[in-house]
């Protein structure tokens, strides 16, 4: 197995005990990218240097005996609107094409204290929000990977690194893991430091991850997560698992992820999990949603006023679009939908009242066709909203090689508990099935042909910078 192959935990066992060199699993990685990126473009700047010299300290440590973190030697990508000192970023935006910060977000800062390497970063929507990356799936190259931590989630899907960093507003690492067949995990509001991300907007942002596996998302939560100790494991009396079935209605869901998702829950059930249906409160998701784009749309306007009284033209259209809406908001309008917002929550977060976890469609659809939108968001913007854990786990594929995923949601700071219940659903999906280039050696294999995008839709970047 090539080290490209493998995941994180496998990763830094294996630099720990010397018996893989950090650099060869960099220029496994390396290799990767140079292989799919022309056709994928995950990325807005590959720090090939870099991660070359940080490698080779690794390795120096080693030798002279010192211990590594729980990190050791594992290339990452960070999705671009993540700061990165000396290496530029521009949220995938003309406004910030040349902004290099002098500091590390509070997440990169953890993830160079245990140890990891950064590859490269990866595309975003603009600012996070709604103008598509130029990323293509992995899958199939003329379908969307989702956004906004599109390029995260195509280089994790790829092979290119085995972890990378997103972010979520409304449904940013959730939507694409579940488009790209990987795992991604929202935390808990405030479980992870945003301190260092550009935000969209503070009330709804987190910091997630995108893996190949939860065990891998869980240590990279317990990397980035602020500093407390895990709690331990309660001692339950031996009952079944009880989860909460929810399947959204506000859109329709495409019929194959409801034919699918019905097979998923036959299959808890035979497995012995008791399910409970439960339902969204009243009032539903359009009180929820409208609530939510006040909010979101006001703070967003806050954060680029005075950018955007300056260059307004540098904007693409549908940022341009939330930040001019957040700009026509009064301020009593938004003061009142925070207000709100209280209520509006705890009915939600009612749903998980008696269940280990609800369970239900990642998303309304496969990816989309096409690279002009990032899909729909309605199915994760109420765990973004409550600020609830949410993990997406791939667990089948539609009749033409699209993958899908479930979201499980948990209880408020239940992290811990949510990433264990996760593993235990991982183990019975038995995904194990990657894209058709997977298991190519040379570009020219494959039966996915690249689409290659319009003028409209490269948005900043045509290839990585690479430093």
């Amino acid at each position: 197995m090539d080290p490209w192959q493998l995941g994180v935990g496998a990763l830094a066992t294996q630099v720990r005990a010397r018996t893989i060199h950090p650099s060869e699993v960099l220029e496994s990685c390396l290799g990767r990218v140079a292989q799919l990126e022309p056709d994928v473009l995950a990325w807005v700047t590959v720090t090939a240097a870099l991660a070359r010299s940080r490698s080779e300290d690794l390795a120096e440590r080693l030798a002279s005996g010192q211990q590594l973190g729980r990190l050791a030697g594992v290339p990452l990508g960070i999705k671009d609107n993540i700061f990165t000192a000396g290496v530029r970023t521009t949220a995938s935006s003309r406004v910030l094409a040349d902004f290099v910060p002098e500091c590390d977000a509070a997440v990169v800062a953890s993830v160079m204290d245990a140890d990891g390497v950064l590859l490269g970063k990866t595309c975003t929507a603009e600012f996070a929000a709604s103008d598509p990356a130029p990323t293509r799936n992995p899958w199939n190259l003329a379908h969307t990977p989702g956004g906004s931590s599109s390029g995260s989630a195509s280089a994790v899907a790829a092979g290119m690194v085995p972890a990378a960093l997103g972010t979520q507003t409304g449904g940013s690492v959730i939507r694409p893991a579940a488009f790209t067949g990987i795992v991604g995990y929202k935390p808990s509001y405030g479980a992870v430091p945003t301190d260092g991300t550009i935000p969209l907007a503070w009330t709804f942002d987190h910091v997630g991850i995108l893996t190949r596996s939860v065990p891998d998302a869980d240590l990279l939560f317990e990397t980035l997560r602020y500093a407390r100790p895990r709690p331990p494991a309660a001692e339950q009396p031996a009952r079944p698992l009880h989860l909460g079935i929810y399947l959204p209605q506000s859109p329709s869901p495409d019929p194959e992820i409801s034919s699918n998702f019905d097979r998923v829950v036959r299959r808890l059930s035979d497995g012995g999990v008791l399910l409970t249906e439960v339902r969204t409160p009243q009032g539903g998701y359009e009180r929820l949603r409208e609530n939510y784009l006040t909010i979101l749309r006001s703070e967003a306007a806050t954060y680029h006023r005075s950018q955007f009284a300056q260059r307004s033209t540098d904007y693409r259209p549908l940022i341009t679009q939330i930040i001019e809406a957040g700009l026509g908001i009064a301020a009593v309008d938004y003061v009142q939908a925070v207000q709100d917002r209280h209520e509006i929550a705890g009915a939600w977060k009612q749903m998980l009242s008696g269940v280990d976890a609800v369970i239900t469609p990642s998303t309304s659809t496969a990816a989309p066709l096409g690279l002009t939108d990032t899909g729909d968001a309605s199915y994760q913007i109420p765990w973004s909203y409550t600020g609830s854990p949410v993990i997406s786990l791939p667990y089948g594929c539609t009749h033409d090689g699209l993958p899908l995923g479930v979201q499980l949601v948990g209880q408020a700071d239940g992290d811990s508990d949510l990433l264990r219940l996760a593993a235990q659903l991982e183990e019975i999906f038995d995904f194990t099935s990657h894209p058709s280039s997977w298991n190519q050696r040379d570009t020219s294999g494959g039966s996915v042909k690249p689409v290659r995008p319009t003028s409209t839709t490269r948005g900043l970047i045509d290839r990585p910078k690479v430093t």
